[in-house]
């Protein structure tokens, strides 16, 4: 019974975190963000998804930043992996997972910043 009420209280607060994340970064790039119950994202120019999701489907229900992509469109888009390791790159970013769905993705305590930093390098690049 207490481990259950430590993952709801881990849910609550990587929930709570991400929402005044999104109102963060709103504010700060005068942007809207598309937004569901567990993430807000921004589609880029080469169809990857620039997000933040609550954790609510991670094993350590922490929040994480990623770069969310269909499988599927990989192949439709030349130069995809250059295109996301100069995004990485230029946004400072070195440690990383990827999966099936995302090329790149990490739990933080830092969402806002590291969404900022990646939202100004794919500016940079002209992926927005």
């Amino acid at each position: 019974a207490i481990d259950q009420l430590k993952v709801e209280f881990t849910k609550k607060q990587s929930h709570d975190m991400m929402l005044k994340w999104q109102n963060q970064i709103e504010q700060q790039l005068d942007i809207r963000l598309e937004h569901e119950d567990h993430y807000f994202r921004i589609q880029l120019n080469n169809k990857v998804w620039l997000g933040v999701w609550d954790g609510h489907d991670n094993t350590n229900y922490l929040p994480y930043w990623g770069l969310q992509v269909n499988p599927e469109n990989k192949e439709d888009i030349p130069d995809f992996d250059s295109q996301l390791l100069d995004l990485l790159e230029l946004a400072g970013i070195k440690e990383k997972k990827n999966n099936k769905y995302f090329y790149a993705w990490c739990s933080t305590q830092k969402g806002a910043e590291r969404f900022v930093s990646l939202y100004q390098a794919a500016k940079s690049l002209g992926l927005l």
